[in-house]
């Protein structure tokens, strides 16, 4: 058991066939021919004993090569597919070490909303790659985070959905 904690595929996914699955403790995987070989990816800059979730930009393969991790120790980001990573949640909370899910706008646009779930503060939002993020709690009555997913029409409607460890 090698602890998978996220399985995503890319957006090209007809085209490109490619898979990433992100570990708890061996890092981050590729696979480029659905998921019949893998090869671990560059994980030089980010803490791989705690990856617990995964995004791709949905411009990925298209627009950029972006993608996203949520670890045990902060939020990374790769502009580069992979090759490099940035700890980019720094601002978020100077107390938070528990990041457990990522969830990214649909929306175009170099301002596409990233949105991080923590277990026990709630939900970050940014909006300038992880220069600067704003809780987003309003309503809600436990902020122990277990998932996150934006309606199809993030862009129209603003809606997302939350699950937490204990209702509310």
């Amino acid at each position: 058991n090698n602890g998978f904690t996220a399985l995503v595929a890319s957006p090209n996914y007809a085209r490109d066939h490619m898979l990433i699955v992100s570990t708890q403790r061996h890092g981050i995987y590729r696979s480029q021919d659905a998921g019949l070989t893998w090869t671990r990816m560059n994980t030089a800059n980010l803490d791989v004993s705690g990856v617990r979730d995964i995004m791709l930009s949905p411009g990925y393969g298209q627009v950029d090569r972006a993608m996203y991790a949520a670890t045990w120790v902060g939020i990374f980001a790769s502009r580069d597919d992979g090759l490099s990573w940035t700890h980019v949640s720094e601002a978020a909370h100077a107390t938070l070490d528990s990041w457990n899910v990522l969830a990214v706008s649909p929306a175009a646009g170099a301002a596409r909303p990233l949105f991080a779930g923590s277990d026990g503060v709630g939900v970050f939002k940014t909006t300038t790659a992880g220069a600067l993020w704003t809780p987003v709690n309003q309503g809600m009555n436990n902020v122990s985070i277990a998932s996150l997913t934006l309606s199809p029409t993030f862009d129209k409607d603003k809606t997302m959905f939350a699950g937490t460890s204990q209702g509310g």
